[in-house]
């Protein structure tokens, strides 16, 4: 059945009967149901629409991954610095922009969505270091914030760089958005970090379900 004829299909059945209970259905319901069919749908004993082999709709293939395209340097130690993204290698719904807002992955869906990220993090130039993490913070908000994950660092002269992830689940609303940020502590100074450019900086979304 292609696209046109569907759409013939669904004006000819337009005043079908909607009642599911067996002893109500006819022959164009049947037809109706045979043709629902054909595009992978169903209805169940409720009269809920879903898709066949699954008791809801799913909003399948949305994702996005994206990347760093420069180095951000000069970071301020103490502080939670936001990751800008100016790269992207995946984005099925316009969930990432690498012109404006690049930090941010706003999610079109409401729902549940696996996020998660990654970055590079030079502390060379903190004086007396101590921690190095990584948060995801939600709608731009330093109260709501998910997965921080802090880890103990040392300043020997092979260890000044430190790769760092997170991944989490959150509940969104349609233009909810999340950021990555990172921190390095400096018990000893007003030191700075960076986040070097690099494959290891990514920040992720995955659409999950309702």
């Amino acid at each position: 059945m292609t696209d046109q004829d569907f759409l013939t299909y669904v004006h000819r059945i337009q005043h079908v009967p909607t009642e599911v209970d067996a002893g109500s259905q006819s022959q164009p319901w049947e037809d109706f149901l045979a043709g629902l069919a054909e595009y992978g749908l169903a209805i169940d004993s409720t009269g809920r629409l879903h898709l066949q082999g699954q008791n809801r709709f799913r909003y399948f293939n949305s994702i996005a991954v994206a990347g760093t395209s420069a180095s951000q340097t000069g970071l301020a130690a103490n502080t939670w610095n936001t990751v800008n993204f100016g790269a992207e290698t995946i984005d099925t719904d316009g969930i990432h922009s690498t012109s404006s807002a690049t930090s941010r992955l706003t999610f079109p869906l409401v729902g549940k969505w696996l996020v998660g990220g990654t970055a590079l993090i030079d502390y060379t130039s903190i004086v007396s270091e101590a921690l190095a993490g990584l948060r995801i913070i939600f709608n731009g908000g330093t109260t709501t914030t998910y997965g921080k994950n802090l880890s103990a660092v040392t300043n020997a002269a092979t260890t000044t760089v430190v790769s760092t992830g997170l991944a989490l689940v959150v509940a969104t609303a349609t233009t909810d958005f999340v950021e990555l940020q990172g921190i390095v502590t400096d018990n000893a100074g007003p030191g700075t970090f960076d986040i070097t450019n690099s494959t290891d900086n990514q920040i992720v979304a995955f659409y999950i379900g309702e």
